[in-house]
């Protein structure tokens, strides 16, 4: 990672630990819910290796065969505290795992934070048995409703940013993919709704974006217009990603 975003990711996930699932686990669509909806297009039976697993949402669910990694010490002590294992520290530019070892590998809104993505694409190419595939979940810029829009364009004011930033560009991801030895097989956006029923909504929401270089006055700012959602939802779209590793 550079020289910008490395630090601050670590003391993002260090105060932040957990955020992202507290989020995801929020967001709510008439088919189900997010975790629901990548976790549909795993195969369960297999070896997976959940890269970036965080606090490990998908543990539970997938259950024996699945090993989580994360560069983030925070994050694997909450997933421990769940009765989360086997869990690996190590950073994904650098699987400590053998050559076609898995079946499927999981990442959760992680992609983008990889840097640089090319040899993180790489290893986990190299993890993945012939024919398995990558499943995975990023941020997306639509679907998006007219006054969703118009909320997060008086955020990112609030910010004072013109959008919101990662180590790398989500809509980039695939053509990485692709030249890495993955096809992406699958592209599918949906958006969610997150409600905000209380002041810890609007605050959860806010601390769980990345805001490289964004001051606390700002920050609050941000604060201050969320709370006034209060009683309201707001559109977060994602897109769930299903490449399958090429035969080498």
């Amino acid at each position: 990672m550079n020289s910008r975003w490395a630090p601050y990711l670590a003391r993002f996930h260090s105060e932040h630990a957990g955020v992202t699932e507290a989020v995801l686990s929020r967001l709510r669509h008439p088919a189900g819910g997010v975790y629901d909806w990548v976790l549909e297009a795993l195969d369960q039976s297999g070896r997976v290796l959940d890269v970036a697993c965080g606090s490990a949402p998908s543990w539970s669910s997938v259950g024996d065969g699945w090993i989580g990694i994360d560069f983030s010490e925070a994050e694997l002590a909450l997933a421990r505290r769940r009765g989360a294992r086997p869990l690996v520290h190590a950073d994904a530019t650098a699987l400590p795992v053998a050559t076609a070892r898995f079946d499927t590998v999981l990442c959760l809104m992680g992609l983008m934070l990889f840097e640089p993505l090319e040899q993180a694409a790489s290893e986990l190419g190299r993890v993945i048995d012939a024919g398995g595939c990558l499943v995975a979940l990023v941020p997306a810029t639509r679907p998006v409703r007219t006054r969703d829009r118009v909320r997060y364009a008086r955020l990112l004011a609030a910010l004072r940013r013109r959008h919101f930033a990662y180590p790398e560009d989500p809509e980039h991801i695939d053509a990485v993919l692709e030249r890495r030895g993955f096809d992406v097989v699958n592209s599918e956006r949906r958006s969610f709704r997150y409600p905000i029923d209380e002041p810890v909504h609007a605050r959860l929401l806010i601390d769980s974006l990345y805001l490289p270089g964004t001051s606390d006055e700002r920050v609050a700012r941000a604060q201050v217009l969320t709370r006034r959602w209060i009683g309201t939802s707001i559109g977060v779209p994602l897109r769930r990603l299903v490449a399958v590793r090429r035969p080498v």
